[in-house]
């Protein structure tokens, strides 16, 4: 049976806010450079880790003591490198577009602790005060990327509600 008034096809709804970029709060430069200096990061702390575990191998050689010089080199090393690593993830993923506060939240909880860290170190540590300014630099450099994408998206947040 046929009704007997044709049917409309469905009108298409209008969204009330423009759609916008997942990544747009992030900004592609910011991410880009946090994605390279986050992953030569990972990737030069992760070395340091083998070079310092090739050491102890070389002087150590019971099984005993290298599985305790491996859990003390990629174990401290990790506290460096996986932070660094995730934050490069979350850089890449925001570069391409899918960039989440969750992810500029988390990043700015790992990387708080590094800032203390450092200061800490050039002020009471007895190593040469380069490597702990080497951290901090890295640090802050790395801090302003979550700084920078919560402040942008707090300001676009503001903006679309009033």
């Amino acid at each position: 049976m046929e009704p007997i008034i044709p049917r409309q096809p469905p009108k298409k709804i209008k969204p009330i806010q423009p759609a916008r970029a997942h990544g747009a709060m992030i900004g592609r430069p910011a991410s880009r450079f946090t994605f390279a200096l986050a992953l030569l990061t990972a990737i030069g702390t992760f070395g340091l880790s083998v070079y310092f575990f090739i050491g102890f191998a070389q002087t150590d050689t019971g099984l005993w003591s290298l599985l305790s010089a491996a859990a003390l080199c990629f174990g401290v090393g990790a506290l460096a490198y996986m932070p660094c690593a995730l934050i490069a993830l979350w850089a890449r993923q925001a570069r391409r577009g899918g960039g989440s506060r969750q992810h500029l939240w988390l990043s700015l909880l790992l990387l708080l602790p590094w800032l203390g860290l450092s200061i800490i170190a050039i002020i009471f540590s007895a190593l040469p005060v380069v490597y702990s300014a080497a951290a901090l630099i890295i640090t802050a450099l790395l801090l302003l990327w979550p700084v920078k994408g919560l402040m942008a998206s707090k300001a676009s947040s503001n903006r679309n509600h009033s």
